[in-house]
Order: C-alpha cells, then sequence, then structure tokens
C-alpha cells in the first residue's frame, strides 16, 4: 500500500463535523482517478482543490514516490470548496460539487490542469456521484427538491450548450425525501449499481450517534430495481465495477471501515460473493485501473489518496 497524504487549511471556511456514531470525520480528500500507471488526480472537497499528481517506481516496480505537478483552485461561483467526486474521459475531468454545479477541466500534455467551464442543474439539490456510459455522464442526488432523479448529459460534441435530462421513474418519485443516491456505476450489459442511503429516523449527520440504512440496488438500463443487498447501520459512498462485472464500495459500518466487493451474476441478475478488506477510517472515494492492477481509495480520517493492487481481494 502507498499513501499520499493532502493536508490543507483553508482559512476562512469552516468544514462541519459529520459522525458515524460516536466517530466523528470531516470533509478532506475526496476522491481519486487513476489516469495510468504514472498519473493520478485527487480532489480536496473543502480546500476546494485539484491535484495532479505523478507517481514513480523503484526497481522492484512499486511506487516509492510522488510529485504534485499542478494544483487548481474551484472557487467559480457557487462551487467553492465543495469538490465532491470526479470521474474522467480521456484528458477532460467532470468534477461534481456537493451542491448544484459540475467543473470542467482539462488535464494538458500530462502537465498542467486547466479550468473549462461550471455548470449549475438545479437550485436546491445536493449531489453527490456521477460516472459516465456509453457517452453519456450520469449524476445522482443525495438531496433534491423537487421529485428524485437521475442527470442525464451527453457528452457528443454537438451537446454545446450541455442541454441535460432528469431521469424521474415510480421508485425514486415515491421515495423522495428518504433514499439518498451516493454513487453510481455501470456493468459491461448497461445495467446499474446504485450505492443508496435511506433515513432510518436516527438523526442528521451533524448529531452525536448517527447512523443510516442502505442497500446496494442492481438495476436495468431503465432503472427498474432487479436486486438489492440491504446493509444496516452504515455510512457508504463511492461504487465503481471492473469490465469483469465486480463492484467495489466504500464503507464505514459498526466494525470499522471497509472496501467491499462483490459479483454480478448477469444469468440471474443478483448480487453475489461479497467480500471486504478493511481500509483507513472513513474512506470515500475509489477508483481502479484493471491495466495496471491499481485500486485508489481517499480517506477522510487521513487526508490521503491510498494505492494498493486490485488483486488484494484474490486472496480473500
Amino acid at each position: 500500500m502507498f499513501s499520499i497524504p493532502i493536508i490543507e487549511n483553508p482559512k476562512g471556511y469552516f468544514t462541519p463535523i459529520l459522525y458515524y456514531k460516536n466517530k466523528s470525520r470531516t470533509t478532506t480528500v475526496t476522491d481519486v482517478n487513476i489516469i495510468s500507471k504514472e498519473l493520478i488526480v485527487a480532489i480536496h472537497r473543502f480546500a476546494g482543490k485539484v491535484y495532479l499528481i505523478k507517481l514513480e517506481y523503484d526497481e522492484d516496480q512499486k511506487i516509492n514516490k510522488y510529485y504534485l505537478l499542478d494544483s487548481l483552485k474551484i472557487k467559480y461561483g457557487g462551487s467553492q470548496y465543495q469538490t465532491e467526486m470526479l470521474t474522467r474521459k480521456d484528458n477532460r475531468l467532470y468534477i461534481l460539487t456537493y451542491t448544484s454545479y459540475l467543473v470542467i477541466v482539462d488535464i494538458i500534455d500530462n502537465k498542467n490542469l486547466k479550468f473549462i467551464k461550471e455548470l449549475k442543474f438545479s437550485h436546491g439539490s445536493n449531489y453527490h456521484g456521477l460516472e459516465i456510459n456509453n457517452n453519456n455522464l450520469y449524476i445522482v442526488p443525495a438531496i433534491v427538491e423537487g421529485p428524485m432523479h437521475i442527470i442525464k448529459m451527453s457528452l457528443n460534441p454537438e451537446n454545446i450548450n450541455y442541454r441535460f435530462e432528469k431521469i424521474i421513474t415510480p421508485e425514486f418519485k415515491i421515495n423522495t425525501g428518504k433514499y439518498r443516491i451516493k454513487d453510481i456505476t455501470f456493468l459491461s450489459n448497461d445495467n446499474i449499481i446504485l450505492s443508496i442511503m435511506t433515513n432510518n429516523g436516527k438523526t442528521g449527520m451533524l448529531d452525536y450517534n448517527h447512523s443510516d440504512d442502505g442497500f446496494i440496488g442492481l438495476y436495468d438500463m431503465n432503472f427498474k430495481l432487479l436486486d438489492k443487498l440491504p446493509l444496516k447501520e452504515i455510512h457508504m459512498d463511492s461504487i465503481i465495477a471492473d469490465k469483469k462485472n465486480n463492484f467495489y464500495l466504500t464503507i464505514h459500518e459498526k466494525e470499522g471501515s471497509f472496501i467491499y466487493k462483490g459479483t454480478i451474476n448477469n444469468n440471474i441478475n443478483k448480487i453475489e460473493n461479497i467480500k471486504k478488506i478493511k481500509v483507513a477510517a472513513f474512506p470515500h472515494g475509489i477508483d481502479i485501473n484493471e491495466e495496471y492492477n491499481m485500486l485508489g481509495y481517499t480517506s477522510y480520517a487521513t487526508s490521503s489518496v491510498y494505492l494498493i493492487p486490485l488483486n488484494e481481494f484474490d486472496s480473500i
């Protein structure tokens, strides 16, 4: 395991202390994207920054050094200090803020970061997860005003005005105010996995002794529920799938902090074979790079990015 601490203390900004039972955390390094064997991107929520980081290897091909190539302060419009989650297509980053903004940043020559544009979706919504599938960007909300929905935006060049549509299903509509969708990922057959937390009446995250229930939901491409794995007294955040229909999820529960790995059996549309490994406290963002056998995740507790072999689960 290799760790990259990113410690920030922005002046003049207060980040609230959030609770899981008697454990507290603040919002620090919130997501990571593995571009290549040598290059990653990370974001820091309450610092409102994006970082481009270069990795170096020793003679045994283990990471032994890292260098900060560039950083970019996200302080445009309403998105200041709220960088939450990111995804990438080629050299373009789509960075979601925990408000109603999407910030687009380009990586120039694998050395620099350049602000491109900021988009505002709808007033009063707190979006948390995003992913790209079939050249469309999908964005999911943790808190919404109005009916629960998912945003779909084409990334084709002809969508020059960044038009988007809201996907509203009967299930999401009747669960508005109860479902908090934390993240979204896609399988090779275009089926969808959502990590969803539900309000179980145990106060709010600013209150001591808070916890939530939730579930991992398998949906078809029209967001019809196919299967669910219920979870009790948890806090979960980021989820991502590989090309073999495995998914990886960051989660904090009664036993501590973990990354879950599960398999989707596409023949019967079932969630199967859950394994988990213990990780640094309050993991949040996660990414994988199958080509280089890398899994990256972020820890709110340590304000760090961690890089581990993707096949770490094989021995469990």
